[in-house]
């Protein structure tokens, strides 16, 4: 092995299984630049915080500037966030004090499109009794229809666990909205000021009231 040494501390060690920056675990930044940038990487050592572009004010920051950051996989799952208690898992927040909208979400396929093609997909999932079989409680599906420039047509549907399986509740396309789209029995109510009732269409007897 070999030792690196400042101030008696180990600022850098080597061995055959491991290279350590500060091994002594003392108060001590390591610190990377770019041609352009004085944190590209930055631990900071007394708050145990990682930076990539600045230095973190945060256990992990991540700092693009005006630029995009930007996950990329090969494989199926580009990102999970794990929280290990309830809350909000997910927050996105933007600082724009103007009255454009913000933030935004915006689910791209970047691919030349046709008829047909899926979009973007949201699936709600949980665990049911056995603790072990994951089921797909939600889901809402986004299509193109027609893809031809200057008539793109999109659908979009909408899907609840019903007695075990996935059943459409609103299919909404460039001709129609269906409500019940599966045939299965689950009335459409809506409400008024005063009446609950106000509309009703019972499934089960094919009546309208």
């Amino acid at each position: 092995a070999i030792a690196i040494s400042t101030g008696g501390v180990d600022a850098m060690y080597f061995s055959a299984d491991d290279i350590v920056i500060n091994n002594g675990s003392v108060d001590m930044n390591f610190r990377v630049e770019s041609n352009g940038n004085a944190n590209m990487l930055f631990v900071d050592g007394g708050n145990n915080r990682v930076g990539i572009g600045a230095a973190p004010s945060n256990p992990f920051d991540v700092n693009a500037g005006s630029g995009n950051a930007f996950i990329y996989t090969t494989g199926v799952t580009a990102l999970v966030a794990q929280a290990d208690t309830a809350g909000d898992t997910l927050i996105l927040q933007t600082t724009d004090t103007g009255a454009t909208n913000g933030p935004n979400i915006k689910f791209r396929r970047v691919a030349t499109g046709a008829d047909n093609d899926g979009l973007m997909q949201l699936g709600v999932n949980g665990f049911n009794d056995t603790g072990t079989e994951e089921i797909q409680f939600f889901r809402q599906r986004h299509f193109i229809i027609d893809a031809s420039n200057g008539t793109e047509d999109g659908a979009f549907d909408m899907f609840n666990m019903i007695g075990g399986s996935l059943r459409s509740v609103i299919n909404h396309d460039s001709t129609a909205t269906i409500f019940n789209d599966n045939s299965v029995d689950v009335d459409f109510r809506v409400e008024g000021d005063t009446k609950s009732h106000a509309l009703f269409v019972d499934a089960s007897t094919d009546r309208v009231g």
